[in-house]
């Protein structure tokens, strides 16, 4: 069982999911990539992925992509 992603979690996998670098993901949201980096952590943790491709493959899985 996985922690729930929290709907800005979900939408920078989204994004990262599509393609878009961390500046890209950053630039949409209108954050800062230091806080893209943080969520990008916990999303790590929470799914217990060790890299993005991962973290996407896992996040599908979960059904939150």
């Amino acid at each position: 069982m996985i922690a729930p992603l929290t709907e800005r979690q979900r939408e920078v996998m989204r994004l990262v999911a599509a393609g878009r670098l961390r500046k890209e993901v950053a630039r949409e949201l209108h954050i800062t990539q230091d806080t893209v980096k943080s969520h990008m952590k916990c999303i790590y943790a929470k799914l217990g992925a060790r890299t993005s491709s991962h973290a996407v493959h896992l996040a599908h899985r979960a059904g939150y992509l």
